[in-house]
């Protein structure tokens, strides 16, 4: 850590556990990638620090059937104790990064361009909902934020 600030970098901590959630953050980790089993603690520090959750939620789409029963059903109550946590984190005031890449990235403001709009609301089960954009980010540009 103290190396990668030395050099003027960020570090993305990959932590499932709360112990290293806890250390990363004390360590100055700029985010935490994953925070699967965050406790209270965690998040406090997290809020106290400008840490971001990196979360990856989209992991549960990848436990299908093709797995042994027991670990489908290890995973589903550990991917439920992520989701409950985060929601833990939003409600706390948690800085949470919506897209997170293991490709590295962090600090490339102005460096990088990115196209992303958003909506209020999920479009998967209301496409409508794009009739109605509240952000609009081109080349890194904010062209309209509701």
């Amino acid at each position: 850590m103290d190396e990668a600030h030395n050099f003027g970098l960020k570090v993305a901590v990959h932590a499932h556990g709360p112990e290293g959630i806890k250390a990363a953050i004390r360590a100055g980790a700029a985010s935490i990638e994953h925070g699967t089993l965050m406790d209270d603690e965690g998040r406090s520090l997290m809020k106290q620090h400008g840490t971001y959750l990196v979360p990856t939620l989209e992991v549960r789409e990848c436990v299908g059937t093709n797995y042994p029963a027991e670990f489908v059903a290890k995973a589903n109550e550990v991917l439920t104790a992520q989701l409950q946590n985060f929601r833990k984190a939003v409600t706390a005031g948690v800085k949470i990064a919506a897209f997170g890449t293991d490709l590295g990235g962090l600090g490339r403001a102005g460096k990088n361009g990115a196209d992303l709009i958003a909506v209020r609301g999920d479009p998967l089960a209301d496409v409508r909902l794009l009739e109605n954009v509240a952000f609009v980010m081109k080349q890194g540009e904010i062209y309209k934020q509701d």
